[in-house]
C-alpha cells in the first residue's frame, strides 16, 4: 500500500475535567469502534491503484492521542466495495507493510461520526442478507421436520400390535435435563423430598417439568396427559401423531369434547366466582386443595377446573384494587360522617411471619340485588348499572356498617410508635381517605397501639384542626390486660402483684419443662399409667401474651397436680435425670421447692382457679349485636369476682382411685371445709375489678361514645336520649380483632314497665305516634312492632338524618313514623 497522506486536522470541542480524566473517558468510549475510510482518503492524490477507487477500507480505533483531537487507527485488512455487502480480505504483503501501512497515527476525530455510519450501513446490509439466508435454511429445515412429524405410519403399526397408549405417548417425549431434588415448601407434604426433571416434546420442543411420585421411581402419569393436550391445542409439529394416540386411547383432548375441561378463558368467570365465594364466606383459600372439595366441584360440573393457588391470589389482588377504588368513592360521597378505623398486628403460627391490618368501619348504602345478594356501592357505581340488576327498580338502599380492609400486609419492621403511625398515614393515603375522615380508632391495649393512635392524631392535624379523634381499646383485649395486670402474669412497670405472678410463672416453667422434654413426658405417663388414669392428661401450656391461656394452664395443672408432683419428685431424686439442676446447697438441705410445687403453691393455684373463673367465662360469652347484654355480663363478672366467698375444687389429684381426673365434681364439694383466701389471690380480685371498671368505664351511664349521635325517641318515653349510635372496640371482626360500630340502648328506661323485655339485639324500628297510657296498648302495639322490625335499618337512618341536619322538625317527626 503506498504512503498515506496526512488527514486534515479540524477543531475539537473542549470538555470539563482534568486532561487525563478526559482522555481516559474518550478512550473508554471510542476504543475498538470500527469505521470505513475511502480510498481517496488513504492514498496520496493520483496514486490510487487501478480498480481500488470504490474501495472502503475497514479500520478500528486503537487509542485517542493526547491532543484529544486525533486518534491512532489500525487497519483490519478488510475492505468492501461501496454499495456492496461483502467484506473481503485485503492482506498486506510483508511485515514492513504491516508496520507502515496498517497504522494511521493522526486520524482527525471530526470525521468519526460519518465514517462510523458508513461502516454501520454496509455491515447492516451484510447482516440482513446473511440472516435472510439463515432464516430460509431454518424454514426449509422446519418444513422438513413438520413433514416428518405428521407421518403416523410407525404409530399405526404399533397400534396394530396392541401397544400401550401411555408408552406410545412417552416415546414422543425425551428428557431435557438432569434429575433434580425437589423439597415441598407448602401443603400436607411440606418438607418431604422428591425428584423432578425437565422433559421436551421431540418434534415441537415444548418443555415441562415432570415430578416423580413420592418414594417411587416413576413419574406422575397425569402430567404427561396434560402436556399432550397442550401440544395438541397449540397445533405445533407432532400434534397429529399425539392426536392419533389420544384417539387410540379414547381420551378427550379439546374443549368441544363433552369430557374435556373448559378452556381457561371460558372457565375464568367460574373461577372468579369460586374465589369470591370462599373469600366472602371467610374461609381459607386452601379449601380448593382439599380432596373432598375438588370431588364435590367435579360432581357439579366435571368440566370446571378450580383455580390454582397463584391464580386465586391474583384474582384477589384484582378484586381488592377494584374494592379500594369503590371504597374511596363511598368515603368521598359520605365525607364528614362517622367513620372508624382499627388496627391489629399478629404473628402467623406456622412461619412466624408478622402481619398488620388496617380496617375501616363506615356507614354506607347497601343495595339488594336481583340475585339476592346485598352489595355496598357508591352512588356513582349505582348509576352506572342497569336497573334490572337491582331487586327494586328504584334502586333503594339501606344504611349499614361497612367493614373494609384498607391494608393487610407483612410487617417485619419494628412496631414502634413512629413506624406504626407512619404506616397508618401511608395506608390511608393509598385508599384516598383523608385523615379528617377518621373519627375513631380502636386497637388492642398494647402501649405501642395506644401511643401510635395518639401520634397519628397529632401528625395528622392540619389547618388548625382540633383533637377530634377518639381512641377505644377492644374490650376483650382490655379484659386480657386487666387480668394479666392484676395477676402478675403479664409484667408491667408497677408490678402490683409479684407474689401471685411469681407462682404463675413458676407453674408455667414446670409445665413447659415437662411437656417439651420427651423423657420427662415418658416418666409422667408412666406415673399416670401406674395409677390407672384414663385418659392420660398432659400439661396444657399457656401463651405468655394471652392471660386467658394462663387460667387454662392453671386449671390443667390443678387436675394433674398429684401425678405431676410425683413425677417431679422422681426426676429430682439422686438417680433422676433432673438431679443436676439442683444446686449443692439444695442437695445438702434436701430442698426441691425451686423446681417443684410447695403446699403453698398448690393452695394458691387452686384459689386462683376459682377466683379467676368468672373472668374466664367472660371470654366465651356471646357478644354479637347485644351491647346491653355485654355491659350486664361485665358487671356480673366483676360482682362474682368480688364475692366474699367463692367455691373451689377440692384437690382430688392425690386420689389414686380416680380414673378420669377431669371429673372433679361441682365446685360446691367443699361443704364442710372453709379456706381463707390467699392474700395474693385476694389482691388479684381487687386489682382486676378496679382496673376493668376504670378502663371500660362501667360506672358511666353509657358505654364510651365521645362522638356518638343521640337520637330522640317518641315523647311517650320522655325527652331523654335513649339510643346512642357510635363506636366501641369489639373482638369479632372478620379481618381484624377490633370492630367498632355499635348501637347502645338504654334498655332499662326504654322497656320500663314491660315484663317480657326483648334482648339487647332485638330493638324497635318504629313506634306508635299516639299517646299510650294503658298496659294493654303496650302489649298490643309496641311489642309486636319491636319484634317485627330490625334495629340496623331504622337506627342507621335516624343516625344519617341527625348527622346531616340535627334535631329538625322533620327529623323529630321521622322518629314517630312507621318504617315503610
Amino acid at each position: 500500500m503506498p504512503p498515506k497522506k496526512k488527514p486534515k486536522i479540524g477543531k475539537q470541542g473542549s470538555l470539563f475535567g482534568s486532561d487525563k480524566a478526559i482522555l481516559d473517558g474518550m478512550n473508554l468510549t471510542h476504543k475498538g469502534r470500527r469505521i470505513l475510510l475511502k480510498a481517496k482518503d488513504i492514498y496520496p492524490r493520483g496514486q490510487i491503484p487501478a480498480g481500488e477507487e470504490p474501495y472502503l477500507f475497514q479500520y478500528h480505533i486503537e487509542k485517542i492521542n493526547p491532543d484529544r483531537k486525533t486518534a491512532t487507527l489500525k487497519f483490519d485488512e478488510m475492505y468492501v466495495v461501496d454499495g456492496d455487502h461483502r467484506f473481503l480480505n485485503y492482506a498486506l504483503t510483508d511485515e514492513e507493510s504491516r508496520e507502515q501501512d496498517a497504522t494511521i497515527n493522526d486520524y482527525v476525530m471530526n470525521g468519526f461520526k460519518a465514517d462510523e455510519e458508513e461502516y454501520n450501513r454496509h455491515i447492516g446490509r451484510a447482516n440482513k442478507i446473511r440472516n435472510d439466508r439463515l432464516e430460509a435454511q431454518r424454514a426449509a429445515a422446519e418444513e422438513e421436520k413438520v413433514a416428518s412429524s405428521e407421518d403416523v405410519s410407525d404409530i399405526e403399526r404399533k397400534i396394530e400390535d396392541k401397544a400401550d397408549a401411555y408408552e406410545l405417548l412417552l416415546s414422543e417425549f425425551e428428557a431435557d435435563g438432569p434429575l433434580l431434588t425437589h423439597t415441598v415448601a407448602k401443603g400436607p407434604k411440606q418438607g418431604q423430598t422428591s425428584y423432578k426433571q425437565q422433559w421436551r416434546h421431540s418434534h415441537s420442543g415444548y418443555t415441562f417439568v415432570w415430578h416423580r411420585k413420592f418414594g417411587k421411581t416413576e413419574f406422575v402419569r397425569d402430567r404427561l396427559w396434560k402436556a399432550v393436550r397442550v401440544v395438541i391445542a397449540r397445533q405445533v409439529a407432532g400434534a397429529v401423531r399425539l392426536q392419533r394416540i389420544m384417539d387410540y386411547a379414547h381420551m378427550p383432548v379439546g374443549a368441544d369434547d363433552p369430557a374435556a375441561k373448559y378452556p381457561r378463558e371460558v372457565d375464568m368467570l367460574n373461577r372468579t366466582h369460586a374465589v369470591f365465594a370462599i373469600a366472602g364466606g371467610k374461609l381459607a383459600l386452601s379449601a380448593f386443595d382439599e380432596g373432598g372439595m375438588r370431588e364435590y366441584l367435579g360432581r357439579l360440573d366435571p368440566r370446571h377446573t378450580p383455580p390454582h393457588r397463584l391464580e386465586r391470589i391474583r384474582l384477589l389482588v384484582v378484586a381488592l384494587d377494584r374494592g379500594v377504588w369503590e371504597f374511596s368513592q363511598i368515603v368521598a360521597e359520605r365525607r364528614a360522617e362517622l367513620m372508624g378505623m382499627n388496627m391489629d398486628f399478629w404473628t402467623g403460627p406456622h412461619r412466624r411471619e408478622k402481619y398488620a391490618a388496617l380496617v375501616y368501619d363506615v356507614l354506607a348504602n347497601r343495595y339488594e340485588m336481583a340475585d339476592g345478594r346485598q352489595l355496598f356501592m357508591s352512588k356513582k357505581t349505582r348509576d352506572g348499572l342497569d336497573k334490572e340488576l337491582f331487586r327494586s327498580a328504584k334502586r333503594t338502599s339501606t344504611l349499614a356498617n361497612l367493614e373494609f380492609p384498607g391494608n393487610f400486609e407483612r410487617a417485619e419492621w419494628s412496631h414502634t410508635i413512629k413506624n406504626v403511625s407512619e404506616w397508618m398515614k401511608t395506608s390511608i393515603a393509598a385508599e384516598k381517605v383523608e385523615v379528617d375522615d377518621v373519627h375513631q380508632i380502636a386497637a388492642d391495649g398494647g402501649s405501642n397501639a395506644v401511643g401510635s393512635a395518639a401520634e397519628f392524631e397529632v401528625v395528622g392535624r392540619h389547618g388548625g384542626r382540633e383533637n377530634s379523634q377518639d381512641f377505644n381499646v377492644c374490650y376483650s383485649h382490655q379484659h386480657e390486660r386487666s387480668g394479666g395486670y392484676a395477676s402478675g402474669a403479664i409484667k408491667f412497670a408497677d408490678a402490683p402483684n409479684d407474689d401471685l405472678g411469681d407462682i404463675l410463672q413458676k407453674n408455667h416453667e414446670i409445665q413447659e419443662r415437662v411437656k417439651r422434654n420427651h423423657a420427662h413426658m415418658s416418666e409422667f405417663n408412666t406415673v399416670q399409667s401406674n395409677k390407672g388414669r384414663l385418659p392420660l392428661l398432659g400439661p396444657k401450656t399457656g401463651v405468655v401474651t394471652r392471660w386467658s391461656t394462663t387460667v387454662m394452664e392453671v386449671e390443667r395443672a390443678n387436675m394433674i397436680m398429684g401425678d405431676m408432683s410425683d413425677t417431679l419428685e422422681g426426676l429430682l431424686m439422686p438417680k433422676g435425670i433432673d438431679h443436676s439442676m439442683l444446686s449443692s446447697e439444695e442437695i445438702e438441705a434436701g430442698d426441691m421447692s425451686r423446681l417443684s410445687y410447695t403446699d403453698h403453691d398448690k393452695k394458691v393455684l387452686r384459689h386462683f382457679e376459682g377466683l379467676s373463673a368468672p373472668a374466664h367465662r367472660l371470654r366465651y360469652c356471646d357478644k354479637r349485636n347485644a351491647w346491653s347484654y355485654l355491659t350486664f355480663y361485665l358487671r356480673l363478672t366483676i360482682q362474682d369476682t368480688l364475692a366474699p366467698t367463692t367455691a373451689i375444687y377440692a384437690d382430688i389429684s392425690r386420689m389414686d382411685s380416680t380414673t378420669d381426673l377431669r371429673n372433679r365434681g361441682q365446685k360446691t364439694v367443699l361443704y364442710m371445709k372453709v379456706e381463707t383466701m390467699e392474700p395474693c389471690v385476694e389482691q388479684y380480685t381487687d386489682l382486676y375489678a378496679e382496673d376493668l371498671v376504670d378502663r371500660i368505664g362501667l360506672d358511666d351511664d353509657n358505654l364510651s361514645h365521645v362522638l356518638s349521635l343521640h337520637v330522640l325517641l317518641n315523647p311517650l318515653f320522655g325527652g331523654r336520649s335513649r339510643i346512642t349510635v357510635g363506636y366501641l372496640g369489639t373482638h369479632k371482626g372478620a379481618y381484624s380483632d377490633h370492630v367498632m360500630a355499635y348501637i347502645d340502648w338504654d334498655v332499662r328506661g326504654l322497656f320500663q314497665g314491660i315484663i317480657n323485655r326483648p334482648g339487647g339485639h332485638v330493638q324497635p324500628s318504629r313506634v306508635s305516634p299516639r299517646p299510650i297510657g294503658q298496659s294493654a296498648t303496650l302489649h298490643r302495639e309496641l311489642i309486636p312492632a319491636i319484634q317485627s322490625n330490625n334495629i340496623d335499618g331504622r337506627t342507621t337512618k335516624l343516625a344519617e338524618r341527625f348527622a346531616a341536619d340535627g334535631l329538625t322538625k322533620e327529623n323529630y317527626e321521622f322518629t314517630t313514623m312507621s318504617t315503610r
